[in-house]
């Protein structure tokens, strides 16, 4: 191997690592910065129809309620049951 070479494996190296270093710090930017809103209200309500749907067989808030068109993409539901 050259020095050449050598010399761009560490930089691309180097690259990767600072572009890894800052993705992670933007996301826990976000998270951090949205933390006391509440930035997981969608995930809680999608789980919430999933586990209605997994117990009892109907798309709805509560079970006795019926179901009802509150998803807007049904596919979380079924990525959501565990």
């Amino acid at each position: 191997m050259t020095l050449l070479h050598s010399m761009r494996a560490r930089r691309g190296q180097a690259l990767r690592v600072l572009l890894a270093g800052s993705f992670a710090g933007l996301v826990a930017a976000v998270f951090f910065s949205t933390l006391q809103r509440g930035l997981w209200e969608d995930g809680y309500f999608v789980q919430r129809f999933a586990a209605q749907f997994w117990r009892h067989g109907t798309f709805a808030w509560n079970a006795s309620d019926g179901p009802v068109y509150g998803m807007t993409c049904a596919t979380l539901i079924f990525v959501s049951l565990e």
